[in-house]
């Protein structure tokens, strides 16, 4: 006990004794009462000293005890919160880093002639300054459709590598999509319109080289019906034998036959014309239905969406009929189904027979010219479907198994 005025419980027992010793004066004074009052006085101070004064010290020496280790916690989240503000900075130097980084990345990007697209979904977030010089969008966030629309190429995001023809800027490109995550992706763009041209030049001068070839070939092709076609005369002027003359006359058709295929074959100045591919078949079907009906052939066709290409019709519908007639000489009370069908951007026609099929070493050279396997065949007319693929930007591809049926397909662009 340092001092009376910090021990509260005394002074309550005082007061009590002071109200007992005052009464005892004004009711008249006895040592009995004088007593009573210091036995009272000292009753309250010691119960309030046992059962509130210290509690009171328990509570006052548990929140000092408080205090010291608030002190030492909040030392320790001050350095916590130091050390957190730290790396803050540290995160938001290396952000600024990256976004430098990333900043001069695509201003290397922009320097070469490469475009770069980046994506969010469909998306975009970013574009390379190719991307800008052909598509003059000011928009941040437009969607990737917008842009393949804009520049007038029609592509749906698949993954891989495609090669596409904008007839809006009459320029190829090569254009690959890849996924990055289940949100973001990156498209590249290459011009390949100077490769497509020069390949194109390429593709000329290389035509020009098959032609001279061809006419080398077909020159020595028609050596032959004309030797046959003079000794079967002379023969006939020597004997009168007029198997000599049907002789003479099978030659001279076979001659006629082979002018008429290489005119088709030398037609490139055709124009080429927007057409129909269903209403082209259909008009096919119709003319040589009853050509196949004499070796009891049907013909099916089934056409499903309706798809213009630009071409050349007359050619066309020559290779068409030859296909056709091929497949209808390699088939007996067999079928020859025809398919129209409808891609992305493009139209495939397949023309397949239950025929004898072709074998492997003689699927080979089938688009060689005056190669054939038929005994009156001029070898022409698979060269002539070749030629016209060739000038017509079409894919051709055949395949065959013997006796179970041969396959043509040949795939067009869609003309927008």
């Amino acid at each position: 006990m340092s001092s009376l005025a910090e021990k509260d419980y005394l002074i309550v027992g005082l007061i009590v004794f002071g109200v007992i010793f005052v009464y005892s004066i004004f009711t008249g004074f006895t040592p009995g009462k004088f007593f009573l009052g210091i036995i009272c006085g000292g009753i309250v101070s010691l119960w309030i000293y046992l059962f509130y004064w210290t509690q009171i010290q328990i509570i006052v020496k548990k929140l000092k005890g408080e205090r010291s280790n608030l002190k030492k916690l909040r030392g320790f989240y001050l350095y916590i919160y130091k050390q957190i503000d730290e790396l803050v900075l540290q995160i938001k130097r290396e952000r600024e880093y990256y976004k430098n980084l990333y900043n001069e990345y695509f201003e290397l990007l922009n320097t070469i002639e490469i475009g770069i697209i980046t994506l969010k979904r469909d998306r975009i977030l970013r574009k390379n300054r190719f991307v800008e010089s052909i598509y003059k969008s000011t928009r941040k966030s437009d969607k990737i459709s917008n842009f393949f629309r804009k520049i007038g190429i029609k592509f749906i995001l698949k993954e891989g590598e495609h090669d596409l023809y904008s007839k809006k800027l009459n320029r190829r490109f090569y254009i690959s999509y890849k996924k990055i995550d289940s949100e973001h992706s990156i498209i590249t763009i290459y011009d390949t319109t100077s490769v497509w041209k020069m390949k194109k030049i390429l593709d000329k001068t290389r035509k020009y080289a098959v032609d001279s070839r061809f006419i080398a070939d077909f020159t020595h092709g028609l050596k032959q019906p004309l030797a046959t076609s003079f000794l079967a005369l002379e023969l006939y002027k020597k004997t009168n034998d007029k198997n000599y003359l049907y002789k003479l006359q099978s030659e001279l058709k076979s001659f006629q036959e082979k002018i008429r295929v290489t005119l088709q074959i030398f037609k490139f100045e055709e124009d080429f014309l927007r057409v129909s591919v269903n209403d082209l078949l259909k008009k096919i079907v119709k003319y040589m239905d009853p050509i196949c009906s004499t070796k009891n052939n049907k013909i099916i066709l089934n056409i499903e969406e309706d798809t213009y290409v630009k071409i050349q019709t007359s050619r066309m519908e020559n290779v068409l009929k030859n296909i056709i007639l091929n497949a209808n000489e390699a088939t007996k009370d067999g079928t020859i189904r025809i398919k129209s069908n409808k891609g992305n951007g493009i139209h495939t026609i397949i023309i397949s027979d239950n025929g004898s099929g072709i074998s492997r070493e003689k699927l080979k050279n089938i688009f060689k010219p005056f190669y054939t396997t038929k005994d009156r065949g001029t070898g022409l007319g698979l060269f002539l479907v070749s030629s016209f693929c060739d000038d017509n930007d079409v894919a051709l591809r055949v395949r065959s198994i013997i006796n179970e049926g041969t396959i043509f397909s040949l795939t067009f662009r869609e003309e927008l």
